[in-house]
């Protein structure tokens, strides 16, 4: 089991004090029953569409402060301060940078999935730390892409929980069940 420290920016007053000038943006369900539909649509009678499910592994924890921020992100614990190294789950800024960095990541990672070969067989939706691939291709397509983003995402830098992971027809994402009838 792994510990975590979440930051309580309100008892110190920090969330009071700041305000977020931007907002992300996350898919609905509806956005994955689009994305479904729309490879669905295109499918050939030897292909199926699978999903790829995998949470990164303590997000907030993954993204580095620059060492002029750290006098920003303190907590006291038994009388002495603590400077944080990384963005703390509970700080009011950690949603946005982790949803401005894994953006790009997943972007780059986009960018390799697609290949002129088969153009939009595949579609990305990212809810926060949880992002879901839908791929459209025979099965061993399928499986050879969901190998390739874990490669991709490893290579980039973040950390996966690779036991919570999914990759099937029938999976959970954001509180919902999708099922893809082949």
């Amino acid at each position: 089991i792994r510990d975590r420290i979440i930051m309580d920016s309100k008892q110190s007053g920090v969330t009071e004090a700041s305000r977020k000038q931007y907002r992300a943006v996350l898919p609905r369900q509806t956005d994955m029953c689009s994305s479904v539909l729309e490879l669905q649509a295109q499918r050939k009678p030897a292909e199926v569409v699978m999903i790829l499910i995998l949470d990164a592994l303590d997000a907030y924890w993954q993204i580095l402060l620059h060492p002029a921020e750290r006098r920003f992100y303190c907590a006291r614990l038994l009388g002495k301060f603590l400077a944080y190294n990384r963005t703390a789950q509970g700080s009011r800024g950690a949603p946005l940078a982790w949803t401005i960095v894994f953006g790009l990541v997943c972007r780059c990672l986009l960018s390799v999935l697609r290949c002129p070969i088969v153009p939009d067989a595949v579609k990305m939706q990212i809810y926060v730390d949880e992002p879901a691939i839908i791929f459209r291709g025979t099965p061993e397509d399928c499986r050879r892409q969901a190998a390739l983003a874990m490669l991709g995402w490893t290579i980039l830098g973040i950390d996966l929980a690779i036991s919570k992971g999914q990759f099937s027809h029938r999976v959970d994402w954001i509180g919902a069940t999708f099922e893809v009838d082949q």
